[in-house]
């Protein structure tokens, strides 16, 4: 049947995102709630988003279109949803390992919000300047990478400041930190290098190494600790 996971596992869904006990699927204008625990459906909502995510830490679900942000949680058994209207168009959102707090990218600059498994909001940062994020990841301490158009990497920490930054010789494609650390990270783009780049707990963010690739870099990702 259309509700089946067989259906929605065939490539139907338009995206699909999952906490611990929780699946979310968005299909047709409609975000589909699932119980893994059992597995059955708990039910749908209407969510017009233009992306999805989830939070395995407080079992909620969030998605944006323009400046709204929209987020549902499950209250007995119930699917449950908010919504807060940012001062500026969202772009991307991710979750912060380990927190029930989410990183949005905006037009303008990296806020983080939280959102309980109780449906509660609030705002935890905003980033001190003008800085409009892509591909942004986080780690359990809330620190937030991302590339800054095109060729630089912005470090931001878990109260908005700028912790650090760094340029390349070319457009960056993608970004990836230590989630479990903050201490290391890796970045690559269209001049074909992967950049690492590091610290410790004190001092601010250098260069530790560069490797060469055969082609342009779309995607880079690092360990949790920073172990490879």
């Amino acid at each position: 049947e259309e509700n089946s996971f067989d259906y929605l596992a065939s490539g139907n869904s338009q995206q699909i995102a999952a906490t611990g006990n929780y699946a979310g699927v968005l299909l047709n204008g409609k975000l589909n709630i699932y119980d893994l625990t059992e597995p059955r459906k708990i039910g749908d909502v209407t969510a017009s988003i233009s992306q999805l995510a989830a939070n395995d830490y407080a079992d909620t679900f969030a998605g944006f279109t323009g400046t709204t942000l929209n987020y549902w949680w499950i209250e007995n058994g119930e699917i449950k949803s908010g919504l807060q209207t940012l001062t500026n168009t969202i772009t991307a959102i991710k979750q912060i390992p380990q927190t029930q707090n989410y990183i949005l990218t905006t037009t303008k600059n990296t806020v983080i919000v939280g959102i309980s498994a109780t449906g509660t909001y609030s705002l935890v940062s905003t980033s001190d300047t003008e800085l409009p994020l892509t591909h942004p990841q986080a780690t359990t301490i809330g620190v937030v990478i991302g590339v800054h158009a095109p060729n630089e990497i912005y470090i931001v920490g878990a109260d908005g400041s700028t912790a650090g930054t760094y340029q390349t010789g070319a457009a960056l494609n993608d970004a990836s930190i230590t989630k479990a650390t903050g201490l290391y990270a890796i970045t690559g783009g269209n001049d074909q290098q992967a950049y690492i780049l590091s610290k410790d707990q004190s001092s601010t963010w250098i260069l530790a190494q560069t490797i060469k690739a055969n082609g342009a870099i779309s995607h880079t990702q690092i360990s949790t600790t920073g172990g490879y």
